[in-house]
């Protein structure tokens, strides 16, 4: 089969262009920067150079190809309107240069977030059919961008992953770092419960979705049924890193405090926003947990990675990129 791939040198987008090099596919890749291109697959990935406003020139000609996946995003914007230029209308502008093709995908996937949906109800996990209430900027860019698919003449896929664990996530790289360094911080008051799906298995699952020849519009929820919390996380860090560490617990107060300021000092020296919104009401929320039962329903597919053997292969991972 023929791939198209936004985001393919982005931490989910490497393992997935990985898996299907592996598969014997043929892989289009959007590229900005080619020098981030792995070098394990640079003379496999065919280049289609440029970045997500190429999709805006009204004679852009694509490459046909049996599935586009759309991984490309920002999780960690300048601003509100920047999580909606990326996460919203770059999408649109990707749909209506497919519109324009002379060929049209057997189906168009795109990797939404869980935010999309927002927190869960207390004590129980959310579920496909549930209505989408999310807090945050990244959310609620997320679901318009999913909003933009069911009228589309294509096959589409909606995948909502939770937190995605594995070697190579930048994001995550930060505690690992403070893990190492024998300090952490966390949020005062109940442990926030979360769902989480490993990389590996998040692969499998968008390469099952990718499989589907049905012409149905399609959302799921792709994640472990293993519920963590966030100290759990940094427990397991710890052990795999073979260290004991000291947790700082921060007052809400203070870590709204600390968001208005990061928030501020991003605005005077503009410079990027280390700490905003959308990660405070993400950091604060009591509870982030789905259920991937759907999925597994209609597609046979099922994590496999327990959460141990996840941060195991991170650690491993970061050490052997040098990052650790």
């Amino acid at each position: 089969m023929r791939y198209f791939v936004t985001g393919c040198t982005g931490f989910i987008g490497i393992h997935l262009c990985r898996f299907l090099f592996s598969e014997d596919h043929e892989v289009y890749g959007l590229v900005r920067n080619p020098q981030k291109i792995p070098q394990d697959f640079q003379d496999k990935l065919k280049v289609i150079q440029g970045g997500l406003e190429i999709f805006e020139q009204p004679d852009l000609i694509l490459p046909e190809v049996d599935v586009v996946i759309h991984l490309a995003a920002v999780i960690a914007g300048k601003n509100t309107s920047n999580y909606m230029q990326v996460n919203h209308e770059a999408v649109e502008y990707l749909i209506n240069a497919i519109n324009r093709q002379q060929w049209k995908p057997k189906r168009f996937i795109l990797a939404s977030s869980l935010a999309a949906a927002g927190p869960n109800p207390p004590g129980v996990a959310l579920r496909e059919s549930d209505k989408p209430k999310p807090i945050d900027p990244y959310g609620v860019a997320k679901l318009k961008a999913e909003q933009l698919l069911d009228r589309q003449n294509f096959p589409t896929t909606i995948f909502r992953p939770p937190v995605v664990i594995g070697p190579g996530d930048p994001a995550m790289l930060t505690v690992f770092k403070m893990v190492k360094s024998r300090f952490a911080a966390l949020p005062m008051g109940e442990p926030q419960l979360l769902s989480f799906i490993y990389v590996e298995d998040l692969v499998q699952a968008i390469y099952v979705m990718s499989r589907d020849e049905s012409a149905a519009h399609r959302l799921y929820f792709a994640t472990s049924e293993e519920v963590i919390t966030n100290r759990s996380i940094v427990d397991s860090i710890a052990e795999a890193m073979g260290r004991k560490i000291f947790i700082l617990f921060i007052p809400k107060f203070v870590i709204k405090l600390i968001m208005y300021l990061s928030t501020a000092a991003s605005v005077i020296f503009r410079m990027p926003n280390l700490y905003d919104y959308r990660q405070y009401k993400q950091m604060t929320a009591p509870s982030f947990i789905c259920t991937g039962e759907l999925l597994s329903t209609e597609t046979g597919w099922k994590a496999k990675t327990k959460f141990p053997e996840a941060i195991k292969s991170c650690v491993e991972g970061y050490k052997k990129l040098g990052w650790l």
